[in-house]
């Protein structure tokens, strides 16, 4: 089985110890080298299901929304491999790391991060802060004037998910 094309469903838990994970690090390597993602200028959707299948962005996530619940050691070690592999691909694969941002939302808006499974990729930005006002009527509050775009996330247009929660400064990467 080529490890870039299996699916994240396929993945039960972190599949990080055996031929296939060595085998993806080995061809993001490869590929780093080539220059593929500096003349992208980002990481192939092909490596995000590979880190997908891997369980990478489901390591932290809590059991009860069907992650791994790794520690937040051995999430740190299992980047330092990819990182070694390449860099960039290491950072994105670091967005894994979400459930700590995520932690600060009410547990209802957690469950519907979760609710089509714990392989959420995400990338946003939370700086610089933007002020919210309550608007009468309204269930949430609103944030008014602009966001400014990350340029390293490219891809990160939305700011409503295909659940139509809407996701502020949390912007789906990558669904």
């Amino acid at each position: 089985m080529n490890p870039l094309k299996a699916t994240a469903l396929d993945a039960v838990a972190p599949q990080t110890n055996d031929e296939r994970f060595e085998a993806m690090l080995n061809d993001v390597r490869t590929r780093a080298r080539q220059g593929e993602f500096d003349r992208q200028r980002h990481i192939s959707q092909d490596v995000i299901d590979a880190f997908k299948f891997h369980g990478i962005y489901r390591s932290l996530v809590p059991k009860r929304f069907g992650g791994d619940e790794a520690s937040p050691g051995d999430f740190c070690r299992l980047i330092e491999r990819i990182s070694q592999a390449d860099g960039s691909a290491g950072w994105v694969a670091s967005f894994g790391m979400s459930p700590v941002y995520l932690a600060a939302l009410p547990l209802s808006t957690i469950a519907q991060v979760y609710a089509d499974g714990p392989d959420v990729v995400f990338a946003g930005g939370i700086f610089p802060p933007q002020p919210a006002e309550r608007v009468e009527g309204a269930s949430r509050s609103m944030v008014a004037g602009s966001i400014p775009v990350a340029p390293w996330a490219p891809r990160c247009w939305g700011s409503v998910s295909r659940r139509g929660m809407a996701t502020s400064s949390i912007c789906r990467v990558w669904p």
